[in-house]
């Protein structure tokens, strides 16, 4: 330093080489975390787009699988068929595995529809996780209505997998959704399936019981063809999840 106090020199270019490997420090890191910031989100875009299209073939499944289902009605050779089935399944389960292990790892959110597709497949192996998949799919549903339909899916599930409280549960919180004002057709839609899940799992008494709330709901929709035709399709439907008789013609 000069006698005066000033810089000499060599002592400011010192000084300013100091200061400009501090400024390109500073600007390493800035880029150094813009690009791992960008990297991430790269990551995320294309995790999401991977569960997307993975969700977008389970859906192809489903429908073909639900297809040979319908065919294999009353046609021979139901080894073919049966042989299909199981294959798609088998397909189904392995790409819902795969999906909800990409969300698990890159730590994104994925749609109501997509996380029920997920938790739909999954179930099918029995996996346990499934359950966890349903909740967040009603958590993420954006209106009622999905609510409502969501936490009715999920309540079938449960009864399913032999959780019949929780699923009556979910079946009230499904009525609880619908609201005050909910119409005639949506409550005795609800009672409906209700009815069913116990009947398939085998508590008969209890599923009769609730076929006839349906039916007192659905009787208090105007009279017309809607009325007409959900009381006809709860008949139907009652007489196959119970195995009574068709009504005798005259």
């Amino acid at each position: 330093m000069a006698a005066g106090g000033g810089l000499t020199g060599p002592e400011l270019r010192d000084l300013l080489s100091i200061g400009i490997s501090g400024v390109a420090l500073v600007a390493a890191v800035i880029a150094n975390v813009s690009g791992s910031v960008a990297k991430a989100g790269e990551d995320r875009r294309q995790a999401r787009d991977r569960v997307n299209d993975l969700c977008v073939r389970i859906a192809e499944l489903n429908t073909t699988i639900q297809v040979y289902r319908v065919e294999q009605e009353g046609a021979e050779g139901l080894n073919v068929y049966n042989t299909k089935v199981n294959s798609l399944v088998r397909q189904v389960v392995a790409l819902a595995t795969l999906g909800r292990d990409i969300l698990a790892q890159s730590r994104i959110k994925a749609a109501a529809v997509e996380y029920a597709l997920l938790a739909d497949a999954i179930a099918l192996s029995g996996d346990p996780e499934a359950e966890q998949l349903w909740e967040k799919a009603i958590s993420s549903a954006r209106t009622a209505h999905d609510r409502v339909d969501l936490q009715q899916r999920f309540a079938e599930f449960l009864f399913n997998i032999g959780k019949f409280e929780r699923g009556e549960a979910a079946y009230a919180e499904a009525r609880r959704i619908l609201g005050p004002e909910a119409s005639a057709y949506n409550l005795g839609r609800n009672q409906q399936l209700l009815a069913t899940s116990n009947a398939n799992a085998g508590r008969a008494d209890a599923a009769r019981a609730q076929f006839d709330e349906a039916r007192r709901l659905y009787e208090a929709i105007p009279e017309g063809p809607t009325r007409i035709y959900t009381l006809n399709t709860l008949a139907e439907v009652r007489r196959r999840a119970l195995g009574e008789p068709p009504p005798q013609t005259a």
